[in-house]
């Protein structure tokens, strides 16, 4: 398949402003929590998060906006070292449809934490024109490490266990083609990876996969589905951020997977730093 111009987008999904809600705090100023709670259900959110936040707040010398902040900046240093590719933040949804009207290309939903490989469009250049999603496996790293695949999906390699999908398709590892993303409904319904496999289902998408991992999740203390049960008690924090760290310390990857083992060690030395009571400001100061 030739696909000319940009070979793959990446849509951030909605998220926080990480970084001015980290310079406010550490300023001082008031936070509303509207500036980071949903204003709808999300599956897996926890109930009163703003509790949970202010509870890490008062816990730890380096705040949990920072902590997200930081993560945002190693999810973007991941995506800015990926060629041919263009990104959109959720609030761009409009000109992503726009240029999916006059542009071929693959468009990657994902978070603000997420990781992708810099050879992506070496795979996306072997899909057929026909498909019209891509669905890859992809790593989880943490506290469990997991590599996800679709049935009948051999990855090219398995970190530590391997899992099947909970849905067709599995939070990051799965592209759209702009045929299928011409309006800003289309993008919506495809945005979230379960409303995204429901809808596939329901319009008889044609998937063509890969057995090339390209993408890679990663969970944490601050990791939304896992924030509330760290928060229990004192012994489920330590635990969390031990095993977190631990996780993230025995991932081991070939060469060809240096893209996630920098970010890995890196986030491992954040939550370490942050557990010790330290205060980091920046993802420069981990590598």
């Amino acid at each position: 398949m030739t696909m000319p111009d940009e070979m793959v987008v990446f849509l951030r999904r909605q998220s926080p402003d990480w970084a001015a809600l980290a310079q406010d705090y550490r300023a001082g100023r008031p936070i509303d929590p509207a500036r980071f709670v949903p204003d709808h259900a999300v599956p897996g959110f926890p109930q009163r998060v703003d509790r949970l936040v202010a509870a890490w707040n008062e816990r730890f010398r380096t705040d949990f906006f920072t902590v997200r902040a930081i993560m945002a900046q190693l999810g973007a240093a991941s995506l800015a070292g990926i060629a041919n590719a263009r990104a959109y933040s959720f609030e761009s949804v409009n000109e992503v449809a726009a240029h999916a009207r006059t542009k071929v290309f693959f468009a990657y939903p994902h978070d603000d934490d997420d990781f992708f490989a810099p050879y992506i469009g070496d795979v996306l250049a072997h899909v057929p024109s026909e498909a019209d999603a891509v669905v890859t496996p992809l790593y989880r790293i943490g506290a469990s490490n997991r590599t996800f695949a679709r049935g009948g999906c051999k990855p090219d390699y398995v970190l530590d266990h391997l899992r099947a999908h909970d849905y067709r398709f599995q939070t990051n590892n799965y592209a759209i083609h702009s045929r299928r993303l011409g309006t800003v409904k289309n993008i919506l319904a495809l945005t979230d990876h379960i409303e995204a496999s429901a809808y596939a289902d329901a319009h008889g998408f044609t998937d063509y996969m890969a057995s090339t991992v390209i993408s890679a999740t990663v969970k944490t203390p601050a990791s939304a589905s896992v924030l509330e049960s760290a928060f229990k008690s004192r012994l489920a924090l330590r635990r969390a951020f031990k095993r977190t760290i631990d996780g993230l310390h025995a991932v081991e990857l070939p060469e060809k997977f240096g893209w996630l083992t920098r970010p890995s060690t890196q986030i491992a030395r954040l939550l370490e730093a942050v557990y010790r009571g330290k205060t980091i400001v920046s993802a420069s100061e981990l590598s």
